[in-house]
């Protein structure tokens, strides 16, 4: 083989090897999905954003509606909205005074931006688990937290402020599947998360899902 030759099986080499590897990075990636909670969290500078995916397993996104829940092998589709409450006072997303955004309903959250945030996700596996995420200004500012779910929101439970993240705290419950119809599409009731006891439910801080 002369040296003309040689050099054309070795550019034809790589080119091949080339053409495999622009392939293979083509290849739409495996999502690997982690139990951890602190492995749910991503971080960009100031803000730290509970990735839903992840939680979920890649059963669950976000859009205008709220959070979409579909297991397509188990035939699940079914989905929740948020709303608040500051001291009594009604929102969807987020309450603002005075021009002043105070409190929101977010999973990107600032947990320094004296902006109280919180988000609940719900999502089903065998049960249906609720997961329970509030940030430094909420404990800072409303302290005691209390949740209450299921029929008649008849269960109780005081919020452990267990940081998973710097200044993102997280619990969670096991819901009540008696609130759950029709292979979970429809339910009633909902999660109540906020200063609110059994004995005084007036001028409330709170979030609830539905």
């Amino acid at each position: 083989m002369n040296k003309k030759r040689r050099w054309l099986v070795v550019l034809l080499i790589i080119a091949v090897f080339t053409i495999l590897v622009n392939y293979y990075l083509s290849l739409p990636k495996s999502i690997v999905f982690s139990n951890d909670p602190k492995d749910w969290i991503d971080k960009n500078n100031e803000i730290t954003e509970v990735n839903v995916n992840q939680v979920s397993k890649g059963k669950s996104h976000i859009d205008n509606l709220g959070q979409q829940f579909n297991d397509y092998e188990k035939e699940i589709r079914t989905s929740f909205k948020q709303e608040g409450f500051y001291k009594g006072n009604y929102f969807t997303n987020s309450y603002s005074e005075k021009n002043k955004e105070v409190m929101k309903i977010t999973n990107k959250i600032n947990p320094n931006n004296g902006i109280i945030e919180g988000y609940i996700l719900e999502i089903i596996e065998d049960k249906p688990i609720v997961y329970i995420f509030l940030d430094q200004d909420w404990k800072e500012k409303i302290g005691e937290t209390n949740i209450f779910w299921g029929i008649n929101f008849a269960n109780e439970k005081r919020f452990d402020f267990e940081e998973i993240s710097k200044g993102i705290y997280m619990n969670k419950i096991i819901d009540d599947a008696n609130r759950f119809s029709n292979n979970f599409t429809i339910h009633t009731w909902g999660v109540i998360v906020g200063d609110l006891t059994k004995d005084n439910d007036v001028n409330k801080t709170l979030i609830k899902l539905v």
